[in-house]
């Protein structure tokens, strides 16, 4: 009893100590270690609990010293935050990746996946109560209960006994019954064919669809519009459409120009948002082709630069730049083995051979992803939803879009006075969600 009260006066004491802190902790770190971000409900009722309780303590003075009212402003301003954070995390998780991301990944191939942990048990660690296992990504140790020999002989027997009461009908064999109602029973008066069980004639002399198939030849003077049976359409009726580009660039040599250049997973903030650009359309149109260098025969190829400026005009654009810290579930950036293009390793420090990151003359700049901003392209729509809180923390794998003929001379650089592409990406394995209050508990 005595050590549960010291326990409460301490958690007590770190919370007036800094209300905020402690605030922004149980609305973002906590629910997610408690698996309470998963529920809309949990979004939208915890924030405005913690609203009418920290409220009771301002109004009624409390705490009445200005150093817990000055905290107690400042975790009543989180809250208010978090009403309109946590619900839209929730709907941004329904609407992210969108369909523009979704094709991209169909055109140009999976370029990541999320790890998962694997773990070897030994029998002897099987019989053990407790068993004290290692995370190989991490490194932490866990400890986990496994259940007793009783408990699983319990679960088996339980297992193996679902389903077995069957009604079960008896048929008696000197029946003409078959066990089916007569349904397909034979008579005296019924041919050869007429059984009804797949023939191109039944017992009433109309054509069956039971195993219609093209290899059979029906009977002379029969009919053959005999419509297929039902499971002979093989075409899936299940299932999610597949994305395509067709629906906002139409016939697009989108494929043909641009290919896939950075592969980084990280966690990345919404610093701006910008609607299409209205302007391109106009130009777009103007540059659908273009002369390929040293082609004597004068050959047109697909114009990279035209394609951007359609993208420019057909999608938003939004401004994620590097979250800035580690912690809790936000770790440092990676770079995928599917990357391709100039990139600074970000596990490795400029005093230890880390190239620099303004580059060369004639050479494009490397890509730094604890500093570099990138420009995520999303359907128009989503402008609605991601404009009403900036700051909002997105883990996901970001994916590059470069121009092909970049690709391929892959380090020799842009030629001096040539045009810069614009340079866009898109997203996959949308992985975390954040509140711009997130904050890691210690």
């Amino acid at each position: 009893q005595k050590i549960d009260e010291e326990i409460k006066e301490e958690k007590l004491m770190i919370f007036l100590k800094d209300p905020e802190k402690s605030v922004r902790i149980f609305l973002s770190s906590h629910m997610r270690e408690k698996g309470l971000i998963w529920s809309e409900r949990n979004l939208t009722y915890a924030p405005h609990l913690l609203s009418f309780f920290i409220g009771f303590l301002l109004r009624n003075r409390v705490f009445p010293e200005q150093t817990y009212q000055r905290g107690l402003k400042r975790a009543f301003e989180t809250i208010q935050q978090a009403k309109k954070e946590l619900p839209l995390t929730y709907s941004i998780g329904r609407i992210l990746p969108d369909q523009f991301s979704e094709a991209c990944k169909e055109i140009f191939g999976r370029m990541g996946s999320v790890n998962w942990t694997t773990v070897t048990i030994t029998e002897d660690q099987l019989r053990e109560p407790k068993l004290a296992i290692t995370d190989i990504l991490t490194g932490e140790q866990k400890e986990i209960t496994l259940p007793s020999e009783e408990q699983t002989a319990v679960k088996e027997a339980i297992e193996d006994n679902v389903d077995t009461d069957v009604n079960m009908v008896q048929v008696n064999e000197s029946s003409s019954e078959t066990g089916w109602g007569n349904w397909g029973a034979a008579t005296a008066t019924d041919g050869p064919n007429d059984s009804g069980w797949g023939g191109w004639t039944s017992a009433d002399g109309q054509p069956s669809s039971w195993d219609t198939s093209t290899d059979k030849e029906p009977p002379d003077g029969t009919d053959t519009n005999v419509p297929l049976a039902p499971w002979t359409d093989f075409a899936p009726s299940w299932g999610r459409e597949m994305p395509s580009l067709m629906t906002f660039l139409g016939p697009t040599v989108f494929p043909l120009t641009h290919t896939t250049g950075i592969v980084e997973f990280s966690t990345r903030r919404v610093r701006e948002v910008h609607p299409p650009t209205i302007s391109s359309k106009a130009t777009s149109g103007k540059r659908s082709a273009k002369r390929k260098r040293g082609n004597a025969e004068g050959q047109w190829m697909p114009s990279a630069s035209s394609v951007e400026a359609e993208l420019d005009a057909q999608f938003a654009k939004v401004v994620l730049a590097p979250w800035g810290f580690e912690g809790g579930d936000i770790s440092k950036p990676e770079i995928w083995a599917t990357s391709r293009g100039a990139v600074i390793d970000p596990n490795l420090s400029t005093d230890s051979g880390t190239p620099d990151a303004t580059g060369g003359e004639g050479k494009q700049k490397p890509h730094n992803p604890l500093t570099d901003d990138i420009v995520l392209l999303v359907q128009p729509h989503l402008l609605d939803t991601l404009s009403l809180v900036p700051g909002f923390g997105l883990g996901a794998m970001w994916v590059q879009l470069v121009r092909s003929e970049d690709a391929e001379k892959e380090g020799a650089g842009r030629d001096r006075g040539s045009e810069c592409p614009k340079t866009y990406w898109y997203h996959e394995d949308l992985t975390g969600i954040f509140p711009s209050f997130y904050t890691p508990g210690t």
